[in-house]
């Protein structure tokens, strides 16, 4: 992919143009944002304005065009999400882009974001509008590793702005980094200094790296100071002379060991020597109607959830537009708009469908989309898909991120990788994406599970860092070859085998964590049956219930006695607003109305699919109550 790169002249949007290359991308161009004539350092929490004396140095150096704009680093909007505002400095950027891509061709755009959430939601918004891709391939790095990489790829660039503890702007200022490494990592013991300079402890200038035909040398310079604090000065390098020297190329740049995603992976990579029991795939048809079935609203306190969305128009497209639109009516009638939803499933018929679904479904989210889960499954010919949703009328926080980094797959449809709402960690489903490449990792199923639950473990830290594997209580894996995973964990462990995944994956995971664990109590119940048993087991989350049935027979049908017997299990205090059933198609739907008249007002929503793990389940049952 051709990219444009933005840089600020320091060291981290350097090496993120080196990631891209690493990645198989070109670098074509260069875009700053710089301050207006007079001012050299500007209060923004977007740009880095010390240093821009040496821009054109810097692309010079490159031998690339370079396309410049003035801000006045003014902020209007500061919130977590970004939605165009006039006279921001985030429209200067949209600006900048916009103009150079009259000029030049290119379709993504690279920028040194490694920990600001704030930064990079704003390149990715401009990125949207214009229909660019966004890398930000230092994305939650660890930052002693990030700063050690720098330094042996080759990366000149010394600190031209102090604003931290412990950092001397007599001592600092002008020092090359690498003989600041074991400084830095001294000073995040004692003061918990970012090593990288993410908190803005200071700031950095590019001198030299392997991408440079020439070197930049400072001729003359000065100390500014901005404040002279006791303990914490704030001050940067003024540059009033520099010029381009002449280098002695050593090394050309495809002898340097730049890292690339794929070994970001590695761990991954081999196959598994554990001989994995697939099932043959094979094509199932729905033997019930869904022509009883319709749209249906429950609401438990600050929850609500719809049920009975089937798309069976003539067109997906038409099916899409018609399905959304029910959700946006039915959420505006009790209240809420599209923003409100937190998690949607799509239960679609052909994955095939997937992408044009995609281009409507879109169109219904202006900023942070809900968390998805999107699998194929056999569906009646007149059903195209079914979708189910979850709403709140609490406030929530999102974690979307668009940028293909190396840190977890960037979505590659609309939806954010999780919401919290209410002490609980909604996440979309994860596939065995490498993250840089944004292409399945070609390795047996086991190891793409292993990846997809260090893609979980990154998504729950980055919406709550304190929160890990250890806190998931719900877990969807879906499965097409019938792999199945660790049965011990979560509690309420879901695995069904699925006609097909996005990316023709084997194996997607969607789970739900709740972020206290010490309100989490979870029991165990067997109940026999005829020729079976019934495992029930139930997660108690405060006033949240999580309950999960897994009927085991050898009968070769479901009985409905037991079913029922099943349902009266359940805590009559509890008030039970939402029932998923996972069922073989072959069975009758005569347990969705028994369900319907067990628990008044819940949504159900049943999930035909090709088998369970075991060939003695008959059913797998999910509900969500409330005390």
């Amino acid at each position: 992919m051709r990219v444009l790169s933005l840089i600020s002249g320091g060291k981290d949007s350097c090496y993120c143009m080196l990631q891209c290359i690493a990645s198989g991308h070109e670098i074509v161009a260069l875009g700053n944002i710089k301050p207006t004539p007079g001012t050299d350092e500007m209060d923004s929490y977007m740009y880095q304005s010390v240093g821009h004396e040496v821009i054109a140095l810097y692309a010079e150096a490159l031998d690339l065009p370079l396309f410049q704009r003035e801000t006045k680093g003014q902020t209007v909007n500061s919130t977590q999400t970004y939605e165009p505002s006039s006279n921001d400095e985030v429209e200067d950027l949209y600006q900048l882009l916009k103009e150079a891509r009259e000029k030049i061709a290119f379709e993504g755009v690279s920028s040194g974001a490694i920990l600001s959430n704030y930064q990079r939601v704003r390149v990715e918004s401009v990125c949207l509008r214009l229909g660019l891709v966004s890398f930000a391939y230092l994305w939650q790095r660890d930052q002693k590793e990030l700063l050690d990489e720098m330094i042996s790829s080759d990366i000149k660039a010394i600190v031209i702005k102090t604003a931290s503890l412990g950092l001397d702007p007599e001592k600092v200022l002008g020092v090359d980094i690498c003989n600041l490494s074991q400084y830095f990592s001294s000073l995040n013991a004692k003061y918990q200094l970012n090593v990288c300079g993410e908190g803005g402890e200071y700031e950095t200038l590019t001198l030299d790296c392997p991408l440079f035909k020439k070197k930049i040398e400072i001729l003359d310079q000065e100390i500014v100071y901005i404040t002279k604090d006791d303990y914490a000065p704030v001050a940067f390098l003024k540059i009033k002379k520099a010029c381009l020297v002449d280098k002695c190329m050593t090394q050309e740049l495809a002898e340097f060991h730049f890292k690339k995603p794929s070994d970001f992976v590695r761990e991954f990579d081999s196959i598994s020597d554990k001989t994995e029991q697939k099932i043959e795939k094979f094509v199932r048809t729905c033997a019930f109607s869904f022509d009883d079935i319709s749209p249906h609203i429950s609401i438990i306190k600050k929850k609500l959830w719809i049920t009975g969305l089937l798309g069976r128009e003539k067109s997906i497209r038409q099916s899409t537009e018609h399905v959304m639109q029910q959700i946006s009516t039915l959420m505006h009638e009790k209240g809420l708009t599209m923003r409100n939803l937190i998690k949607i499933n799509v239960y679609i018929k052909s994955m095939a469908d997937y992408m044009e679904l995609n281009a409507v479904y879109k169109e219904y989210f202006i900023v942070n989309p809900p968390v998805r889960a999107c699998v194929e499954v056999p569906l009646p010919s007149n059903i195209q898909f079914v979708m189910d949703c979850q709403a709140t009328f609490g406030e929530t926080e999102t974690l979307h991120v668009q940028s293909i980094s190396n840190w977890a797959p960037a979505n590659i449809g609309p939806y954010s990788q999780g919401v919290l709402d209410d002490n609980f960690i909604y996440t979309s489903g994860q596939i065995g994406l490498v993250p840089g490449l944004m292409t399945l990792i070609e390795s047996s199923t086991q190891n793409q599970n292993s990846l997809i639950l260090r893609h979980l473990t990154r998504v729950l830290k980055g919406v709550r860092e304190n929160v890990s594997l250890k806190h998931v209580v719900v877990g969807f894996c879906y499965t097409t070859d019938g792999f199945v995973a660790d049965s011990e964990w979560p509690p309420l462990f879901i695995p069904v085998v699925v006609a097909g995944l996005p990316r023709n994956a084997d194996v997607e995971w969607q789970v739900i964590a709740q972020i206290d664990v010490e309100k989490v109590d979870i029991n165990y119940t067997n109940v026999e049956i005829q020729n079976g048993v019934i495992e029930m087991t139930v997660c108690r989350c405060d006033c949240d219930n999580f309950i999960l049935f897994k009927y085991r027979s050898g009968m070769e049908m479901m009985n409905l006695d037991d079913f029922k017997r099943g349902l009266e299990l359940v805590d009559k205090e509890l008030d039970v607003g939402y029932v998923q059933v996972f069922c073989i198609p072959d069975d009758n739907l005569e347990f969705y109305k028994l369900i319907e008249g067990f628990f008044k007002n819940c949504c159900v929503s049943v999930v035909p699919i090709l088998r369970f793990e075991r060939p003695d389940c008959h059913l797998i049952v999910f509900l969500h109550g409330l005390k």
